[in-house]
């Protein structure tokens, strides 16, 4: 497996309504980790797995991350040096015969 990209992990707090509005609650750093990120679709997940998630791309994980759950904001820094956050919207842990993850990511602005 590639390890060809350096991410952080983040968990979202809790948020809450003040005066009528929803605040997001603050992000918490979680860990560093090396992963193999590559470009994914919604078209290809349905076709893949019959999921119907929005998804930009897939990373893979070496091993089983328990610090990685659905909701968890991924930092990543591109090639041109833009972050980029994405959410984990699916993941897959597979330890059958090789123990890794799939996780499906979407773009998000943070």
């Amino acid at each position: 497996m590639l390890k060809n990209f350096n991410v952080n992990i983040y968990s979202k707090a809790v948020g809450t309504k003040i005066n009528g509005m929803y605040v997001q609650g603050a992000l918490s750093f979680i860990e560093n980790i090396n992963v193999d990120l590559q470009f994914y679709s919604t078209a290809l997940l349905i076709k893949n797995y019959g999921w119907d998630i929005e998804t930009n791309k897939l990373m893979l994980v070496e091993g089983l991350d328990t610090n990685i759950l659905i909701g968890s904001v991924i930092e990543y820094t591109n090639p041109q040096g833009i972050v980029e956050n994405y959410e984990v919207m699916k993941l897959i842990p597979w330890t059958e015969f090789d123990c890794y993850m799939e996780v499906f990511l979407h773009v998000i602005a943070v």
